[in-house]
Protein backbone atom coordinates (compact mmCIF):
# COMPACT_ATOMS: atom_id res chain seq x y z
CA UNK A 1 0.00 0.00 0.00
CA UNK A 2 1.03 3.09 -1.06
CA UNK A 3 1.40 6.49 1.14
CA UNK A 4 -0.22 9.47 -0.28
CA UNK A 5 2.08 12.47 -0.61
CA UNK A 6 1.37 15.20 1.84
CA UNK A 7 0.44 18.84 0.57
CA UNK A 8 3.73 20.54 1.39
CA UNK A 9 5.39 17.83 -0.77
CA UNK A 10 3.17 18.77 -3.63
CA UNK A 11 3.96 22.20 -3.21
CA UNK A 12 7.58 22.37 -2.40
CA UNK A 13 7.40 19.90 -5.42
CA UNK A 14 5.57 22.26 -7.69
CA UNK A 15 7.95 25.50 -6.46
CA UNK A 16 10.85 23.30 -7.28
CA UNK A 17 9.56 22.45 -10.64
CA UNK A 18 8.83 26.30 -11.38
CA UNK A 19 12.28 26.90 -10.39
CA UNK A 20 13.58 24.47 -13.24
CA UNK A 21 11.46 26.06 -15.93
CA UNK A 22 12.83 29.95 -15.08
CA UNK A 23 16.48 28.58 -15.07
CA UNK A 24 16.04 26.76 -17.90
CA UNK A 25 14.11 29.61 -19.23
CA UNK A 26 17.29 32.11 -18.44
CA UNK A 27 19.57 29.26 -20.00
CA UNK A 28 17.60 28.83 -23.45
CA UNK A 29 17.86 33.20 -23.60
CA UNK A 30 21.33 33.18 -22.39
CA UNK A 31 21.04 34.93 -19.18
CA UNK A 32 22.81 32.24 -17.34
CA UNK A 33 25.48 30.31 -18.10
CA UNK A 34 25.70 26.65 -18.19
CA UNK A 35 28.07 26.07 -15.00
CA UNK A 36 25.14 27.89 -13.02
CA UNK A 37 22.44 26.20 -14.37
CA UNK A 38 24.03 22.95 -13.57
CA UNK A 39 24.25 24.29 -9.81
CA UNK A 40 20.94 25.01 -9.64
CA UNK A 41 19.42 21.94 -11.34
CA UNK A 42 21.65 19.70 -8.85
CA UNK A 43 20.85 21.82 -5.65
CA UNK A 44 17.05 21.26 -6.92
CA UNK A 45 17.12 17.50 -7.46
CA UNK A 46 18.88 17.12 -3.87
CA UNK A 47 16.02 19.57 -2.97
CA UNK A 48 13.42 17.10 -4.14
CA UNK A 49 14.84 14.05 -2.93
CA UNK A 50 14.63 15.45 0.61
CA UNK A 51 11.11 16.22 0.18
CA UNK A 52 10.13 13.04 -1.08
CA UNK A 53 12.73 11.05 1.13
CA UNK A 54 12.38 12.89 4.37
CA UNK A 55 14.29 10.11 6.47
CA UNK A 56 17.14 10.31 4.32
CA UNK A 57 17.59 14.24 5.64
CA UNK A 58 17.24 13.03 8.69
CA UNK A 59 19.59 9.78 8.79
CA UNK A 60 22.29 12.34 6.73
CA UNK A 61 22.02 15.00 9.42
CA UNK A 62 22.13 11.97 12.21
CA UNK A 63 25.95 11.19 10.70
CA UNK A 64 27.04 14.35 10.69
CA UNK A 65 26.24 15.27 14.54
CA UNK A 66 22.64 17.34 13.90
CA UNK A 67 19.46 15.68 15.84
CA UNK A 68 16.79 16.40 12.73
CA UNK A 69 16.79 17.01 8.87
CA UNK A 70 15.26 19.79 8.81
CA UNK A 71 18.32 21.68 11.37
CA UNK A 72 20.51 20.14 9.03
CA UNK A 73 17.89 22.06 6.01
CA UNK A 74 18.12 25.30 8.26
CA UNK A 75 22.22 25.45 8.75
CA UNK A 76 22.61 24.49 5.25
CA UNK A 77 20.31 27.08 4.14
CA UNK A 78 21.71 29.86 6.59
CA UNK A 79 25.42 28.84 5.26
CA UNK A 80 24.34 29.29 1.41
CA UNK A 81 22.02 32.70 1.89
CA UNK A 82 25.58 34.14 3.65
CA UNK A 83 27.71 33.22 0.65
CA UNK A 84 25.35 34.48 -2.31
CA UNK A 85 25.40 37.46 -0.13
CA UNK A 86 29.01 37.84 0.17
CA UNK A 87 28.79 37.25 -3.52
CA UNK A 88 26.42 39.78 -3.92
CA UNK A 89 28.48 42.33 -1.93
CA UNK A 90 31.93 41.27 -3.67
CA UNK A 91 29.96 41.83 -6.98
CA UNK A 92 28.04 45.35 -5.94
CA UNK A 93 31.51 46.60 -4.80
CA UNK A 94 33.02 45.60 -8.33
CA UNK A 95 30.22 47.19 -10.15
CA UNK A 96 30.81 50.56 -7.86
CA UNK A 97 33.82 50.81 -8.14
CA UNK A 98 33.72 50.07 -12.44
CA UNK A 99 31.13 52.93 -12.26
CA UNK A 100 33.59 55.09 -10.43
CA UNK A 101 36.18 54.15 -13.22
CA UNK A 102 33.92 55.63 -15.81
CA UNK A 103 32.54 58.77 -14.12
CA UNK A 104 36.43 59.50 -13.74
CA UNK A 105 37.11 59.34 -17.54
CA UNK A 106 34.30 60.89 -18.82
CA UNK A 107 34.74 63.34 -16.79
CA UNK A 108 38.64 63.99 -18.00
CA UNK A 109 36.91 63.63 -21.49
CA UNK A 110 34.68 66.33 -21.21
CA UNK A 111 37.67 68.31 -19.35
CA UNK A 112 40.11 67.82 -21.72
CA UNK A 113 36.92 68.20 -24.88
CA UNK A 114 36.36 71.84 -23.55
CA UNK A 115 39.76 72.86 -22.75
CA UNK A 116 40.27 72.54 -26.20
CA UNK A 117 37.45 74.59 -27.65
Amino acid sequence: MSQQPLLMQIILSAIALLGFERVLNRLRARQLGIGIVVVWIFGGIIFLLFVWQPNLATSLSQKLGIGRGVDAAVYVSVAVLFYAILRIFLRLERQENHITTLVSEIALLRNERESKK
